[in-house]
């Protein structure tokens, strides 16, 4: 995975990252440890699911 549309995004978003499944499929996600809704409110830990691959590869 190269390029800049991989790293970390501005709004704390981390890289994406590959994650194997039993099986053969694919999982690219994003992390927030932080992440805030609007400004005050309280925050929460958030998954960005990028793309799911079932295909081999």
């Amino acid at each position: 995975m190269k390029g800049k549309q991989y790293a970390a995004t501005s709004d704390g978003m981390s890289r994406v990252y590959h994650y194997e499944v039993t099986g053969g499929a694919r999982v690219d996600y994003r992390f927030n440890a932080e992440y805030v809704t609007a400004p005050g409110e309280d925050k929460h830990r958030v998954v960005q699911i990028i793309s799911i691959d079932l295909g081999s590869h």
